[in-house]
């Protein structure tokens, strides 16, 4: 709740966000012979009334927060919720050292590899929250008790098949400090620690993963908790 995320903020308590769990089978011979899991949680961008959510898996190896962008014709994209820069409030595209990208210009393009896989995009800034958008400060605009920070974000305009097609998730959440981003206003955490709240968060993180059925399509899967361990 958001009287929750206030009192959690003016504590110093680490902020949490839950967790689920997606199991995709790996075929060999006609059978379920393993399978490859992704834990996501959800995230919000944008300022205004209505921010826009997305489900990401939160990656260790990476300080980008990456999303599809409505401009992304990839088949991988085809079934991901889409960021949508025009519609959110403040949100503008930037060059990748920051500066706004003119009319008359088009935007830098970077090339990311997770994995087995990569990613196109182009970038702009935004205001990111960890969390889902509480429904009840919907339309009340500013995110002022959320664990939010003015970022730089990564909007995919192409995403390989493998391995974004074989889930369900829309985008990632790089845990990495500024060694793992193009620079210091690409990560997250880096810009919790550069304060600017009542109560600056630690960039740490703690991650708690739940036991229960692999075979499960999508089930409640544990917590990341930001800003330190959640010791409840």
């Amino acid at each position: 709740a958001p009287e929750e995320e206030a009192e959690a903020e003016a504590s110093g308590r680490p902020f949490v966000v839950p967790l689920r769990r997606e199991a995709v089978p790996v075929i060999r011979g006609g059978k379920a012979t393993s399978y490859k899991s992704a834990y996501f949680g959800t995230i919000s961008l944008g300022s205004g009334p209505a921010p826009q959510e997305f489900s990401v898996v939160f990656d260790t190896g990476s300080g980008h927060v990456v999303v599809p962008s409505t401009e992304c014709q990839s088949e991988a994209c085809a079934t991901r919720r889409l960021y949508n820069l025009s519609a959110s409030e403040g949100a503008v595209a930037i060059h990748s050292d920051g500066e706004p990208v003119p009319d008359d210009e088009l935007g830098e393009q970077v090339t990311i590899g997770f994995g087995t896989g990569t990613v196109v995009g182009e970038f702009a800034r935004d205001t990111v929250c960890a969390g889902a958008a509480p429904a009840a400060r919907r339309g009340r605009g500013p995110n002022a008790s959320r664990m939010c920070a003015q970022l730089s974000v990564v909007m995919a305009v192409e995403m390989s098949a493998q391995p974004f097609k074989s889930f369900s998730f829309d985008g990632l959440f790089g845990l990495g400090l500024s060694s793992l981003a193009l620079s210091p206003q690409f990560s997250f955490f880096e810009q919790l620690a550069a304060g600017g709240r009542a109560a600056p968060m630690l960039p740490q993180f703690a991650i708690y993963l739940a036991r229960g059925d692999t075979t499960a399509a999508a089930s409640a899967a544990g917590e990341i908790a930001i800003g330190g361990r959640n010791a409840a």
